[in-house]
């Protein structure tokens, strides 16, 4: 399992948070869910934001694009279906983006 960095960037009522971040096009998308589906942290509407949260997702594939940056495929679809506003759950990030079994990738 890999988790993904991203930043809280909003609260909703409800406990739905919306998490941002960039992929290696250099496109922004926003996370949306329920705090207990993206963390196991106790937030609520207090919380100051921006603030760094890592998000579950899946590593599909990794290879080095032709300006040697490292990028890897991600699903955040497991282990609990988190999709993007657009409805994507796979994206293309930089290695740097991730975090593996506690080191950054």
């Amino acid at each position: 399992m890999a988790k993904l960095q991203t930043q809280i960037v909003r609260f909703f009522a409800f406990d739905v948070i919306d998490c941002e971040f960039v992929d290696a096009d250099g496109h922004l998308h926003t996370l949306r869910d329920k705090v207990p589906v993206l963390t196991v942290e106790w937030l609520d509407e207090s919380i100051d934001l921006p603030r760094p949260l890592l998000v579950d997702c899946v590593v599909l594939a990794q290879w080095q694009d032709e300006q040697g940056r490292q990028l890897v495929r991600i699903s955040t679809a497991e282990p609990y279906w988190i999709e993007s506003t657009e409805d994507l759950s796979e994206f293309v990030v930089e290695a740097t983006q991730l975090q593996i079994g506690g080191d950054c990738a």
